[in-house]
C-alpha cells in the first residue's frame, strides 16, 4: 500500500507515488537501461507529466495543468467530498409507439 498518490503508469513494472509538495519517487523498467529509481523534485515533475499525458483530450490536460499550476502557487487545497445520499427513484418509461 501506497501512502501517496499512486500510479502504475499503464505499466506494472512502473511505479509512481507522491511524498508531497515536490517530492516523488519513481520506479520505472527502462527498455536499454534496466530498473531505473529517483526520487526528489526531478521524480515529483516526471509523476506530473506523466499523469498529464495519459489524460484525454487537449482540454483536459489545460484544465488539469491550470488547475495544479493554481492549487501549487495559492497552496490551496479543496476538499472534493461527497456528504449526503441521494435516493434515486426509477423513471416511468412510456412504451415504445407502433409505426
Amino acid at each position: 500500500m501506497c501512502a501517496g498518490h499512486c500510479s502504475d503508469a499503464g505499466d506494472p513494472s512502473t511505479q509512481l507515488a507522491t511524498i508531497g509538495r515536490k517530492s516523488a519517487v519513481v520506479d520505472v523498467v527502462l527498455p536499454l537501461v534496466g530498473n531505473v529509481r529517483f526520487g526528489g523534485y526531478f521524480a515529483w515533475l516526471f509523476w506530473l507529466f506523466v499523469h498529464v499525458y495519459f489524460l484525454i483530450g487537449f482540454r483536459n490536460r489545460f484544465i488539469v495543468l491550470m488547475d495544479w499550476a493554481w492549487s501549487y502557487m495559492s497552496f490551496n487545497r479543496t476538499a472534493r467530498v461527497v456528504v449526503g445520499s441521494a435516493k434515486f427513484e426509477p423513471i416511468d418509461v412510456p412504451p415504445k409507439a407502433k409505426l
